[in-house]
């Protein structure tokens, strides 16, 4: 792959893992927020629902926001750690992730 593919399919994966986070991170929070509100079954399944959504959310990063040359999900261990939203290059192999950096 070219450098350019490589950038350009990284953003068409970054596109398509925004759309999966969206709405997990819409089903998580709206159930976080309203969980004292359930009572009885329905708070297990408010549960089940925020653990389903997490574990959607978490799959499809690995499986979806990855590095198209060497498969590594952009991520950072400083501060307080966690996804790179739209990073210019691979932490991994170095290949440049925006084509507009090229």
């Amino acid at each position: 792959m070219s450098p350019m593919e490589i950038a350009v399919e990284f953003q068409k994966r970054r596109k398509k893992w925004i759309l999966i986070t969206i709405p997990c991170a819409t089903v998580f929070v709206f159930l976080f927020i309203t969980m004292k509100d359930f009572e009885g079954s329905n708070q297990g399944i408010a549960v089940v629902t925020i653990i389903l959504s997490l574990m959607i959310w978490t799959m499809s990063t690995v499986a979806v926001y990855n590095c198209p040359k060497c498969g590594t999900t952009p991520f950072t261990a400083r501060g307080h750690g966690g996804i790179i939203l739209n990073p210019d290059e691979c932490i991994q192999c170095k290949s440049i992730l925006k084509p507009e950096n090229l």
